[in-house]
């Protein structure tokens, strides 16, 4: 009877995708945060800007196309 009334809750798998960019590109960079699916986990602006995502599982390969396709790099 609990498990009737009990609330579903989503768990995702995530695997962490570094990326670097310059300056000029850093709105591209930012255009990628998709939450649930691509959630922006940290940044590190110097020398070279480096940005790190949690990326589902499932939407990875989908996550490095988007990269190529803005000439963003990952690491």
């Amino acid at each position: 009877m609990t498990l009737k009334h009990a609330d579903t809750v989503d768990h995702y798998v995530y695997d962490r995708v570094t990326v670097a960019a310059p300056f000029d590109r850093i709105s591209d960079v930012y255009r990628l945060v998709t939450p649930p699916d691509v959630i922006l986990v940290n940044e590190n602006f110097g020398d070279t800007n480096e940005f790190a995502f949690d990326v589902r599982q499932s939407k990875r390969d989908d996550f490095l196309k988007s990269l190529a396709a803005r000439r963003l790099t990952p690491r």
